[in-house]
């Protein structure tokens, strides 16, 4: 590649019209972001407010799926600009409970967990890998599943703030 340059300037105060491009691509990431979140609550009925873990993971959710397939004025997304092809990767709904394999399972004994459940936070864009909350943690892994439906609503509430406070 070549090396490129960054020039640093001033804007005048109060003018949003100068940065009417990074204005815009604010207000189409809110929009998205209020989709995920309307669509979430609806999806498992709950309420995620501004202290929920989960807000920060679907406003990173939504800038990977705008990056990935929101047309530019070019007519390709972002990525597809890029890449020079369009994204191909399998990706899950936000929130939605999946089994991701343990990063760790090659090194382990064969008789321990390789798969453990959670829910999808989305995807990395270094390495597109699947982003899942589980009762441990969060877990980066590139297999993924989705989980068996018995386990869905049990896993979705264990990552909410309003659950995680009721069993408290």
């Amino acid at each position: 590649r070549a090396p490129a340059r960054t020039v640093l300037e001033t804007t005048p105060v109060g003018s949003s019209s100068s940065l009417g491009a990074a204005e815009r691509w604010h207000s189409t990431l809110m929009g998205q972001v209020r989709v995920i979140k309307l669509s979430t609550e609806a999806r498992w009925g709950l309420d995620i407010t501004l202290a929920s873990p989960l807000l920060p993971w679907i406003v990173m959710h939504a800038a990977f799926l705008l990056n990935r397939f929101q047309p530019t004025s070019s007519g390709g997304a972002p990525y597809q600009v890029l890449q020079q092809h369009a994204y191909r990767s399998p990706l899950f709904i936000f929130a939605e409970p999946v089994m991701v394999r343990v990063p760790s399972a090659e090194e382990q004994g064969h008789m321990l967990e390789r798969w453990i459940s959670g829910i999808s936070l989305g995807k990395t864009s270094a390495s597109d890998s699947h982003i899942v909350g589980t009762a441990e943690g969060i877990v980066v892994s590139r297999a993924a599943r989705v989980a068996p439906f018995d386990q869905q609503a049990k896993d979705c509430l264990l990552y909410t703030s309003d659950a995680a406070d009721e069993e408290d």
